[in-house]
């Protein structure tokens, strides 16, 4: 019995059975209709229902070949239709992607061009403006440094414009030299003469004024290294002020550094804690205010109104106490076991016992979180009134105790 060469059916064309049988038939049937492909084509809205396996489909309005699979159409063309192509990332990796379509051969990609806050690619007028720039002084050109770091710019016009070397040069040609003197010829609004009565004898007038153009030997002006403090020079100007990185020294006559004043907004002066003691009735406290003023505290009736007794409930005896401690910054330069101890009251204490009063805030509120310091000179107005509230309590008990012993 022959087959056939691509299916494998029996075609009977040799042998002795002059036909297949019916089940034979039936099986040949089977066979021929599980391996053969049905195509078919036609527009899209006119594919059949998918549920027939082996199916082929080619869909003439979008160009594209499907397959059933018995359960649903599947796309197996391979060219594109995935849309157009993703934009170019500068500076990311490039990756294989998941499509199952190939791209289309005429397909682009977007290349969005670079901004302030995005990468990309530079137009063709910026990418000129680039080839353009130079050193020297040429109209609407970006500006490249020469070889020794110089560049060039035209002579300036306008209160904001950069002035160039000759301009600068130019205008000090105009200046005086710093030692120059004036003749009397020279001076304007010189003051009125009055003639003696000798008649060969002048005089300025008493009441005058001199421009500073007119005076001679002016001092020198010298600079402590700001644009804007410039100071006249004096005899002893080196002995008085010393000018640093980070610095400026007030110094006394005999050379010692008497004021500091620093660029992180801190004053100082070293003799105040090793020299000035506190000896007399004359001295006061200092005080601060959020402005960096110093001044100190008034107690006086005469500066004073609305006064009202101060008597705080002694039960706040329980809430607050003094602790000791250690600076966060100390501890962090020379170690726990280096760090100096101190004692005092916490200034989230006492604000949390509702004595506020004591306790100074950073001038952003006054709020838990505000606290920064209090005021361990005025504490002592609390204890104060602690103690007369204990001083009644003892004698009202002093005053029981008699009345229950009776007299002596």
């Amino acid at each position: 019995m022959k087959k056939t060469a691509r299916l494998g059916l029996e075609t009977y064309t040799e042998g002795s059975d002059p036909h297949p049988t019916r089940t034979k038939f039936g099986s040949e049937r089977e066979i021929l209709d599980a391996l053969v492909a049905l195509a078919s084509q036609g527009v899209t809205s006119a594919r059949p229902a998918p549920g027939v396996l082996n199916r082929l489909y080619w869909d003439t309005t979008v160009k594209r070949l499907y397959w059933d699979d018995g359960a649903a159409w599947n796309e197996i063309t391979t060219n594109g239709g995935g849309g157009a192509g993703k934009s170019i990332t500068p500076g990311v990796a490039a990756v294989e992607g998941t499509s199952a379509r190939s791209a289309r051969a005429d397909h682009t990609h977007l290349l969005e061009l670079a901004t302030a806050a995005v990468d990309g690619a530079m137009s063709k007028a910026d990418k000129s403006k680039l080839d353009g720039a130079r050193p020297d002084a040429v109209p609407n050109a970006l500006v490249q440094r020469d070889s020794g770091g110089r560049y060039q710019a035209a002579a300036p016009s306008a209160a904001g414009d950069v002035a160039n070397k000759i301009y600068v040069d130019n205008q000090i040609e105009t200046r005086a030299a710093t030692n120059h003197t004036h003749t009397w010829a020279q001076v304007t609004g010189a003051p009125a003469f009055i003639t003696a009565a000798d008649g060969d004898r002048w005089y300025a007038q008493k009441a005058h004024t001199h421009d500073w153009s007119q005076i001679t030997g002016k001092p020198v002006l010298v600079s402590l290294g700001y644009a804007d403090a410039n100071y006249a020079r004096s005899a002893t100007f080196n002995q008085r002020i010393t000018a640093g990185n980070s610095y400026t020294y007030l110094k006394s006559p005999n050379g010692s550094t008497a004021f500091s004043v620093n660029d992180n907004g801190t004053v100082g002066a070293s003799a105040a804690y090793n020299t000035n003691a506190a000896t007399g009735g004359s001295w006061r406290a200092l005080w601060v205010n959020s402005s960096g003023i110093f001044g100190y505290n008034l107690s006086s009736r005469k500066y004073k109104t609305n006064e009202q007794p101060y008597e705080p409930d002694a039960r706040l005896l329980e809430d607050v106490s003094p602790k000791w401690y250690q600076l966060k910054a100390d501890v962090l330069e020379n170690g726990s076991a280096g760090a100096a101890w101190h004692v005092n009251f916490i200034a989230e204490d006492l604000h949390d016992a509702g004595l506020t009063e004591y306790v100074s805030y950073d001038g952003k509120g006054t709020d838990r979180e505000n606290a920064e310091t209090i005021n361990e000179q005025l504490i002592v107005n609390a204890l104060w009134a602690f103690a007369k509230q204990q001083r009644d309590q003892i004698a009202a008990l002093a005053n029981r105790v008699a009345a229950l012993e009776g007299p002596a």
